[in-house]
């Protein structure tokens, strides 16, 4: 079993300098969706 970005977190990206105004900092969010990968391994 593989469980990746269980929690569901967002990425948020912002740009910051000394003369960049607060509601100009925020850039982009990405969304990662949670991936589960359950798998069974067997010989026959």
């Amino acid at each position: 079993m593989n469980l990746r970005n269980v929690g569901d977190a967002t990425e948020d990206t912002e740009i910051l300098g000394p003369s960049t105004p607060e509601h100009a900092q925020f850039r982009q969010r990405i969304d990662y969706a949670s991936l589960w990968t359950i798998g069974v391994k067997g010989t026959f």
